[in-house]
């Protein structure tokens, strides 16, 4: 019966997963569009001139800008690029890009276990292979590293400085699991303790093992950095891993799969908010180009 359980509500390595993260962004538009938009009005509040009703959107002084809240996901190409950016997951006209965003939890260690590792005079691909056998559940406080699906390379802590903040260092892809390739798992919340299992969807913050730095969703360039601010980012699965045993080429429950038409068309579910009543809200399914999913 724990082994269900394990199967069904934790994350374990071998999953594909996206990390999404809410940040609030300014909206270029004026206080009386920003209503219109989201089927309120404008009153003031203490001196300050808000939205009232609707939702998502900040109320703000004249001098400042109105803030909107968004969804995005850790995202990096498979080519070109060695950095990773921001998929902006909050349009619903233009979906995100998963493929790009999926990555795959392929080992995790405890602190010690790792340090252990990391003090053997070994290559770091043999780090990896030596402790990654089989598939173990995710903990708090334990180490991991993400593999990028699309370019097969491990998101690590660059150690390169972002021009806007000189003690920050950049997010980006490496060819091997190195130090800097390893992130701790640690709660954003204290209904989550060090040794918990990690769920499905928990918020968690993410701290670099080389530079002792916090993953954070840093704005307005769209780009992940390991800076002193730390972000909570919610981990969704994409995929689980293959489990032995597993009969291959039948849908499960749980299963993540694409209804496509044709050959380049695939179907989309898009929500539609009442904007006289945020209350209530609709969703219509929309064909999309699938090809807008890709990136050759």
């Amino acid at each position: 019966m724990e082994q269900v359980l394990d199967d069904i509500q934790y994350l374990r390595t071998g999953d594909h997963l996206t990390l999404i993260a809410q940040v609030k962004v300014p909206v270029e538009r004026t206080l009386a569009a920003a209503a219109a938009v989201s089927g309120g009005g404008l009153g003031v509040h203490g001196g300050r001139l808000s939205v009232v009703g609707g939702g998502g959107i900040h109320g703000a002084s004249a001098n400042e800008p109105i803030m909107e809240l968004i969804r995005v996901s850790l995202a990096a190409d498979g080519f070109g690029t060695h950095l990773s950016h921001l998929e902006n997951l909050s349009n619903h006209d233009v979906p995100g890009d998963i493929v790009s965003s999926t990555f795959l939890c392929e080992n995790a260690l405890s602190k010690k276990a790792l340090q252990e590792q990391l003090l053997v005079d070994s290559s770091a691909q043999s780090l990896t292979n030596n402790a990654g056998s089989g598939y173990k559940t995710l903990l708090y406080g334990h180490a991991v590293c993400f593999k990028h699906v699309q370019s097969e390379k491990y998101l690590a802590c660059m150690a390169s400085s972002p021009s806007s903040d000189k003690l920050a260092f950049e997010i980006g892809l490496v060819e091997n699991t190195i130090e800097r390739a390893w992130w701790i798992i640690e709660p954003s919340n204290k209904q989550r303790s060090e040794g918990d299992k990690v769920k499905i969807g928990d918020e968690v913050i993410l701290i670099s093992v080389s530079s002792e730095r916090y993953m954070h969703a840093a704005l307005p360039v769209f780009s992940p950095l390991a800076s002193f601010q730390p972000s909570c980012w919610a981990m969704g699965i994409v995929k689980r891993g293959d489990v032995e045993g597993t009969t291959m080429g039948y849908v499960k429950g749980g299963d993540t799969i694409r209804l496509q038409k044709g050959l380049d068309e695939c179907l989309s579910v898009v929500e539609i908010t009442n904007r006289s009543n945020t209350a209530n809200s609709s969703y219509v399914i929309k064909h999309y180009d699938s090809r807008r999913l890709y990136r050759s």
